[in-house]
């Protein structure tokens, strides 16, 4: 298996309320990763080792401030490690 690396990036909706210097931590499989979002934005990277063959869905989870309620969500797309 390769090393090779995904790189994820979370970007806030357009015209929701932008979390800045709070982390989104991403998850696939059981590997994981913590983005700290600046302007609504940011990324973080899963090694392709950290994984087992097979397909796996992605979820960004935000755990709020005292502004924003904290939420999770799955994407639709999928990764699948060869």
């Amino acid at each position: 298996m390769s090393t090779a690396v995904s790189t994820v990036t979370v970007t806030a909706h357009d015209g929701e309320a932008v979390p800045r210097g709070e982390t989104v931590t991403v998850t696939v499989g059981s590997a994981s990763c913590t983005v700290t979002l600046n302007a609504g934005k940011g990324t973080c990277e899963i090694t392709k080792s950290a994984l087992k063959a097979g397909s796996y869905s992605v979820t960004a989870t935000y755990g709020g401030d005292v502004n924003l309620n904290g939420s999770s969500a799955t994407g639709a797309a999928k990764l699948t490690v060869t």
